[in-house]
């Protein structure tokens, strides 16, 4: 599945409480995939990246992307993302160190996954 979408400004919370910048997208059209983490690619204008993909329980209102080696601005650019596989079921956090220990895990699981994807 590819999602299209224009990035926009989110809270920057990933960028603080992990160093895990994230471009936040407004979605071209629904998305139709479970809530979860999955690994994949996305396209900006600066190329194609290995990503770690957020996608809440409402996706409409929740899809955030990690570019591996890539920190730049992307406000205001229209990317692709190239879902290939579901890593993470979401699951609701009842802590802020619950959440922090997920966002670690599933960040690890997607380096290992393109450490053997090659």
């Amino acid at each position: 599945m590819v999602l299209i979408g224009k990035v926009v400004k989110g809270q920057g919370f990933a960028r603080l409480a992990f160093g895990l910048p994230t471009a936040n997208l407004d979605l071209d059209e629904a998305v139709t995939l479970e809530a979860g983490v999955y690994v994949g690619y996305t396209t900006v204008e600066a190329g194609r990246f290995p990503s770690v993909i957020y996608i809440g329980p409402q996706a409409s209102e929740k899809v955030e992307t990690h570019l591996f080696g890539f920190d730049a601005d992307l406000y205001d650019q229209t990317v692709e993302i190239e879902i290939v596989k579901l890593i993470s079921e979401y699951v609701p956090w009842k802590s802020e160190e619950q959440m922090k220990a997920k966002v670690a895990a599933d960040v690890q699981k997607a380096r290992g996954y393109f450490s053997t994807a090659f």
